[in-house]
């Protein structure tokens, strides 16, 4: 049966309403995770230009051709700035040739203070930078330097933080460890003239989170429980260094406290000496055998042998 002119006449103005409708609607993406990959690329667009202000015009180019694609980052200022821009874990190769997957989140700022999560094969560490650095540049030292930590000593160590500036209570140090903390504290003075983090000063302050660790690990429940509210009660270093100490004459270890005959900074310093000689290997770890065989005994233990709290 044939339409009549008005059904003919209503059917075209619903025709017409339809595709104004569809006019005035906007797209939505088929695929429902392409409205979030086009929000992760407006952010990491934005990422990309706020980095660009912190790395120098070669290694802001190689940063675009990285995230492109077009090539492979080959420093850990590259790897960290790309990381920082693709929210993804990333290929990182260390100054020794030993590689991780290192994931890096910004976090808040706060006053002058931006926090980041470093994570390297699962192990994480918070790291707060004063505006006055180079971020990719300080966070690829920060990784290069906690990736030459043995692997089940790095829990230990739970913040770094690096201060614009010097610090007003410790005037004559660039860096401190509160006692029973795993908080390294930097200030200016640990960042060299061409932007980059002082390793040894990195690795000498590690040594005070380590003594803080395995003293901690060395007391009894009731011990750690009354430190955790009054502070430290003890030394911050393993019982067995101090005998080894002595055995050797008490000398005054190499490192960046030489001069201090305190036995705390003394066995940052040899921590600092011995796994600079330990990473290098050949006649460093040899000469420091010799000269001090008791005291690499104790640092070979710490840095070979797993600690009881992560074997658990």
């Amino acid at each position: 049966m044939p339409l009549s002119r008005p059904q003919l006449d209503r059917i075209e103005r619903m025709k017409i309403d339809k595709l104004s409708h569809n006019q005035s609607v906007v797209r939505l993406p088929r695929n429902p995770h392409e409205a979030e990959k086009r929000t992760r690329a407006g952010r990491s667009t934005t990422d990309q230009a706020q980095l660009s202000n912190e790395l120098d015009e070669p290694t802001s180019s190689r940063v675009a051709s990285v995230i492109g694609g077009l090539q492979e980052s080959s420093t850990p200022e590259e790897t960290t700035a790309e990381a920082l821009v693709s929210k993804r874990p990333v290929h990182f190769t260390n100054s020794r040739g030993d590689s991780f997957d290192l994931a890096l989140r910004k976090g808040k700022t706060d006053g002058d203070l931006t926090s980041y999560k470093m994570t390297l094969d699962g192990q994480s560490v918070d790291v707060k930078l004063g505006s006055q650095y180079k971020h990719p540049k300080v966070l690829g030292d920060l990784a290069d330097y906690y990736s030459e930590i043995p692997e089940h000593l790095r829990p230990g160590l739970q913040e770094v933080e690096l201060k614009s500036g010097n610090f007003r209570r410790h005037k004559h140090y660039d860096g401190f460890v509160p006692s029973n903390t795993g908080h390294v504290h930097l200030d200016q003075g640990a960042v060299k003239g061409d932007g980059s983090l002082s390793r040894s000063l990195f690795h000498h302050e590690f040594g005070h989170v380590l003594g803080n660790h395995l003293e901690n690990q060395e007391d009894g429940k009731l011990e750690n429980f009354v430190e955790g509210a009054v502070g430290e009660i003890g030394p911050s270093r393993p019982k067995a260094f101090k005998g080894a100490y002595k055995s050797e004459g008490s000398p005054n270890l190499p490192g960046n406290s030489a001069g201090s005959n305190a036995l705390n900074e003394e066995f940052a310093d040899g921590w600092q000496t011995y796994l600079d000689a330990r990473l290098d290997g050949g006649e460093k770890l040899q000469k420091f055998t010799e000269k001090y065989p008791q005291l690499a005994g104790v640092y070979e233990e710490i840095y070979s042998t797993q600690s009881r709290s992560h074997q658990a």
